[in-house]
This record gives structure tokens, sequence and C-alpha cells, in this order.
């Protein structure tokens, strides 16, 4: 008799326009399915005997190269689907990922910061209304979220977020930091909950300019801290550095100062011309000329470093670092 359920880590989903796909839990990973693919793993549900003669043999052939893509098993009848598993559709398009900001607040001073977290500008959003919205977020169907502020680890009710978010099987795959509280024990909650989101966290530059621009004595050496805590408990990390006047003689050094702290990659743009910085920084403005001038320079040096780590300078440069895969 050949009877075969969906594997463990796999949950059938659809959406509007994309009525047809397989979602392996942990990562949740989209693969979109044909009607044809679909309706072959529809039938493995540990009730229906697949080698009847009545089953096509397109489904048959369907169903074993599922077994080989590790989407279903062979398993004996009665050996049915979790509820989670059952075929699920979503009365909206597929969103695969939302941008988060959880709090307008934040424990540092950065002279450009656009939501002025310093103060609060924006304060933050009530618990209940923190849970409503990952309500939300569950009935549409979002595989992932990104979690930003002002600075998320702020938050009371961190933990209470991220396990909400994870009973909603929304994976958490980057969290926005400036690294101040990024520490042992929040590295151990997030191995204990069985997930290693990357920290992305802010470098703008050696030579004290990262605690200029962030307004926090020791900001630099805490968050090149953070980035080594993260890369000894096997987390990934990536970071941005905005470029003025002050610090873009350092791009190099600052690009390899982060690769020795384990960074894996790095986004950079000039700093944002906010109302805040032309208040405390605006001297230090850099035009986009000026931008690509230090960027054209650096590419070189990029190159006899060895491609330390993966680098995009804005919208003019990306490469994959020495040690990047794909």
């Amino acid at each position: 008799m050949g009877y075969y359920r969906l594997k463990e880590s796999c949950v059938l989903r659809g959406w509007e326009k994309l009525p047809w796909a397989v979602v392996r839990r942990s990562w949740n990973t989209v693969g979109f399915l044909s009607r044809e693919e679909f309706d072959a793993l529809s039938l493995c549900n540990g009730k229906c005997d697949c080698d009847l003669k009545i089953v096509p043999e397109r489904t048959k052939e369907l169903i074993r190269m599922a077994v080989e893509k590790e989407i279903v098993e062979p398993c004996s009848y009665g050996e049915g689907l979790t509820p989670d598993q059952e075929y699920r559709k979503y009365q909206n398009r597929f969103i695969r990922i939302a941008h988060w900001s959880i709090t307008g607040k934040c424990n540092y001073k950065c002279r450009h910061c656009y939501m002025s977290a310093p103060e609060a500008k924006y304060g933050e959003l009530s618990h209940e209304t923190i849970m409503d919205i990952i309500g939300q977020l569950e009935e549409c169907g979002v595989m992932s979220v990104t979690l930003t502020g002002g600075e998320p680890l702020i938050r009371k009710d961190w933990w209470e977020i991220v396990d909400a978010l994870l009973d909603r099987h929304i994976y958490i795959q980057t969290i926005y930091s400036n690294g101040a509280l990024v520490n042992e024990a929040l590295l151990q909650g997030l191995s204990q909950r069985g997930i290693k989101p990357e920290f992305n966290m802010s470098y703008d530059g050696d030579e004290g300019w990262h605690d200029w621009l962030r307004g926090i004595p020791g900001a630099g050496e805490a968050v090149l801290k953070a980035f080594d805590l993260c890369y000894e408990m096997g987390f990934p990390t990536g970071a941005e550095l905005c470029i003025h006047q002050g610090n873009k003689h350092l791009l190099r050094q600052s690009i390899c100062t982060l690769a020795k702290h384990h960074c894996s990659h790095l986004k950079t743009n000039p700093v944002s011309e906010t109302e805040l910085w032309e208040r405390l920084g605006g001297d230090y403005s850099i035009s986009m000329e000026e931008t690509l001038e230090t960027y054209l320079e650096y590419i070189p040096a990029y190159f006899e470093d060895g491609r330390p780590l993966s680098l995009m300078l804005g919208g003019f440069f990306s490469c994959n670092g020495k040690d990047s895969y794909g």
C-alpha cells in the first residue's frame, strides 16, 4: 500500500494570484506549485493509497519527486496531517516579509535619526496593539519579519513579541539594533527558541566617528563587541555605514575593522539629510558626487584587501566577499 504524508516541516498554503505553495517551516521558505503538483501533494495526507490504479502515473511520478525533495514521506495509513499542515488560502496577495518598527524609542542619540528617536517623537505602540498586529500578520500569511525601531531591544515586552511571532509561525529574519543590548542572555534566549536571526548593526567608522554620529561615548567599542559575541554564538551579522565628510577617508580602514570582527556584509550610504541632521551635523554633509568619488577611490583597495566582506556601496557597486556563497 502506498500511503504518504507531508513531512512535519512542510505545510500547504496559497494566496490570491498564487494559490498553490508548499512552505517549509523554521525558515518559512516558500515554493510555489503548479496545480498538477499541488493536487499530487494533496493526496499525501496519510489516508489516500497512491498506488491505486485510479491514480494517474503522472501523479505518482510527482509524488516520487516530492519524496526526493524531502517534501513528503511514506507513512502508515492514518498518519494524517497536523492542523497547521492542512491547506490554507489567504484572502490577499502574497507578502513574504514585513519590515516592522516596533518602537519609536531608542537608547542612543543619533545625529541623523529620521524618527527623532532620542526624544521618542513617535513613542511606541501599546502591547495590545502589537499583539493585534501580529495576529493580522498571521491572518495575511506573512512568512517573516525584520524588527527595527528606534531600538527594538528596549521594549519591555520583547520576549512576548518574539514568542507571539513564533507561535504563529512567523520567522524573525533580521533584528536591526545599535548593539548596546546585544548580550549573551539575549542570544541564548533566541537560540533556545530555535532561531538565529541576523543582527544588522550600524558601524560608522573608526577613530571615534561612530561614537560621534551615535551620540554615545563607547558606542563603537560596544557594537564591535556585539559583532564578536554574535560570531561566537553562531548568529549571522551585517552592518550599515553612513558616510559623511568626517569619516569618508576612513572607509577602507573601517571596512577592514568590520571584517576583523566577523561582519559578513556591509551596505553604505551618505548620511540622511534629516531635520535632526541639519541641526546637529549638517556641516559634515556629503554630496552624491563626493560620495561617488569616495567609492571610486576605494573600490581598488577592496580587491587589494581580498574582498574582506560582501559589500554594497549605495546603488553604485556590489560584490560578494571572499567567504560568501551564492
